[in-house]
Formats: structure tokens, sequence, C-alpha cells
């Protein structure tokens, strides 16, 4: 039986558009093989989910290799470096390391050698937030990383594009009546306003893509589940199909969405 559901989504404009994925990697040493690295100092790496993640801190390096040490955690000391890229050349827009150990061990990080990802040391964590394919960010104190979150596009561009926002927030009410490119005045007459009250239907949205005329803004779209592409029980989002009347002839894709308010 389909359910009829309320999703936040920005409209999928073209097949070129650009969707942020997002993957963490656990540093427990039992978790992943770590091997060890010379360049450009003594340190350990390893390949995980897409990605690799280096710690360099010299001679004085644990070896994560090691059978005894079961710590869930590696340790990269003050003035050292966090390495992470793609392995195929993803644009990373989001790190957002995840600290053990107390709030000693949290501290704030030079990125790329002129951003700073800021530690939350009541949450624990420290979060940098912007655009490259190699991230390195190098420590004010000693960090203990128990796990690493990495919010990613996958074909090397900024990921400025439109894509699928179905957290189910939005704080702003989009008028779906007149939504333009700011290329050219195109206006679509759709049946809803794009709104929580007054959400687009499928043909609003189609119609809207199909006149490219589109709002940057997260808007919301009512539809019926038509067709279910993938369930991730890793990450607890699915891509699916939408559409009015619960066929296929004319579907929205969502893709890799989550439930209501963000939730898995």
């Amino acid at each position: 039986m389909f359910k009829r559901l309320l999703i936040s989504a920005s409209l999928l404009l073209a097949v070129t558009c650009v969707f942020a994925d997002e993957v963490t990697i656990y540093t427990n040493s039992g978790v992943n093989t770590w091997e060890a690295v010379t360049d450009p100092d003594a340190g350990y790496q390893t390949t995980s989910n897409g990605f690799t993640v280096a710690f360099y801190k010299g001679s004085s390096t644990t070896d994560p290799r090691d059978p005894s040490n079961d710590s869930d955690h590696i340790r990269v000391y003050k003035s050292s470096v966090l390495y992470i890229a793609g392995l195929n050349g993803e644009t990373i827009t989001k790190v957002v390391v995840n600290c053990t150990g107390g709030t000693k061990y949290c501290a704030d990080m030079t990125v790329n050698d002129t951003e700073t990802a800021t530690a939350d040391t009541d949450a624990l964590t420290i979060t940098w937030e912007g655009s490259c394919t190699e991230w390195s960010g190098v420590t004010s104190a000693q960090t203990r990383v128990s796990s690493i979150e990495i919010t990613y596009t996958a074909d090397g561009t900024t990921g400025d594009t439109d894509t699928d926002d179905t957290t189910g927030d939005t704080d702003e009410d989009t008028e779906g009546d007149t939504e333009e490119d700011g290329d050219d005045d195109t206006t679509v007459d759709t049946t809803g306003a794009g709104t929580l009250e007054s959400p687009y239907t499928v043909a609003d949205a189609l119609a809207l893509i199909e006149a490219g005329a589109y709002t940057s803004e997260s808007v919301y779209t009512q539809g019926i589940i038509s067709t279910i592409t993938e369930v991730s029980t890793s990450y607890g989002n699915a891509t699916y199909n939408i559409s009015d009347d619960g066929t296929t002839d004319s579907e929205l894709v969502v893709y890799r969405g989550y439930s209501l308010d963000g939730a898995k």
C-alpha cells in the first residue's frame, strides 16, 4: 500500500544537477585497515567508503595497526595534520570531526592554510564547510578523532547547483506561482505554492522544471510513492519516485531523501 507523503525537496533541474552525499568514516583501530605512510611526515592512512584518511604526527605516532591498540580513536597531536581526499576527485563541502576524551581533545583546526574548522566543545565536534578536493587540517591541540563525517559531491564541482533537500526544514515560504531562473521572466501557473501549507503537486514541480522556472530555496512537494530505487540501511535514506496518482506515468525523483524533519 502506498502512503501519501509530504516532503521538502528542491526541484531536480536537469540530469546535470549535482547531488550532495555523506559518508561517515570510523577511526577505531579495529574497524579499518591502516598502513604506514611517510609523505609528508610519518603517519598512517586508511581507505574507507571511497575516501582516503591520513594523519601525520611525526615519529611519536601510535601505530593503529597494532592488534593490542583497541582504542576507539586516533590521536592527532598538536600542530599535526589530518588529511582527507576522495578516490575519484570528489568535491568535499563539509567535514565534521567527532572527538572523544573530553573538551581538551577538541580544538579548532586550520584547514588548507587559510580556513578554520570550528570546535564545539559541548558537542565535541569540529566543523568545516567550504569546497575542496583535498582537505588538510592542522590541529591547534591534540585531537582524539573517533569518526569523521564527510559531505561531498561526486563529480568534482562545487555543489552550488540545486539539489534535493528532504530534511523537512524550511525557514522561508516560497511563492510558487511566479518562479524565475534569473535569465528570463517565465511564469508557470501552479496548483500549489510550494509551502508547507500549500505544497506543489508533482505536476507543478515537473512543469516548473520543464519551463526552467525554478527557485533556489527549498520547497515542499506532495506526492505518492510510485517507484522505490534504493533504501540505504547504512545511511537511513532512500531514493524513490513520487507521482500525483501513484503510477509511473509522471514521476519526480526524490534522491536519497530522509523522513519527516530529517529523521532517518
